[in-house]
């Protein structure tokens, strides 16, 4: 069973691999334009009505972190009402999309072992959203070294996340342990992470950092 899901992952971090290298011209990541087709070409894909059980156990755990993040009334706590959309993607990624959804790839959740790492992507993202403006952001999008805002953006949303699950009763290293797998992920399948994920090092360091 490990052997079929390693390669399963190294599998689908090549797809990973080749679809960060072919937009790394897109370095600041999705426009709104893009996030919203990403949504749509998904629900083409699945019956939004009828989700599948893997996606209705996710997005049912997703509204729990919610809950222990902010209690009842997320939009007193948050200014908005998170959503959480789980959409079947064969690439590692989450973005965060104005003004108030969460988008996490079915490949993103194959890497996870712990409700904290799930805990943090929810979170991060949330940061993300808390910052404002009309964008939406591809947290795994590749990053130029020279692009400081992009990445500063990254790591003031790994700075709330950790914050947030600390508060919450959640591991705050989670993470770090989730961009470490990324990056162990890429590797196996022949892939350097410090191309196809520029920032990841930078992210995983600070995170350890951080206090």
């Amino acid at each position: 069973m490990r052997s079929s899901r390693r390669f399963f992952l190294s599998r689908q971090l090549r797809a990973a691999a080749f679809g960060a290298l072919i937009g790394a011209g897109l370095a600041a990541g999705f426009t709104t334009a893009h996030a919203q087709e990403f949504l749509v070409c998904t629900s083409h894909r699945n019956n939004p009505s009828h989700p599948s059980p893997s996606t209705a156990r996710w997005a049912n755990d997703g509204r729990g972190i919610l809950h222990a993040f902010a209690g009842d009334d997320l939009k007193a706590f948050f200014g908005f009402t998170p959503r959480i959309d789980i959409v079947e993607r064969d690439t590692p990624n989450a973005f965060a999309l104005h003004p108030n959804r969460i988008a996490i790839s079915s490949a993103l959740l194959e890497l996870i072992d712990s409700t904290s790492e799930f805990a943090f992507i929810i979170a991060h993202e949330l940061g993300h959203l808390r910052e404002g403006g009309s964008r939406s952001v591809d947290t795994f999008a590749p990053i130029e070294p020279h692009s400081d805002n992009r990445i500063s953006h990254e790591l003031a949303a790994d700075v709330y996340a950790m914050r947030l699950l600390d508060s919450s009763g959640f591991d705050p290293r989670a993470g770090i342990t989730l961009l470490d797998k990324l990056g162990a992920a890429s590797r196996r399948a022949g892939a350097a992470p410090e191309v196809v994920y520029p920032s990841l090092q930078r992210r995983i360091v600070a995170m350890a950092h951080t206090r």
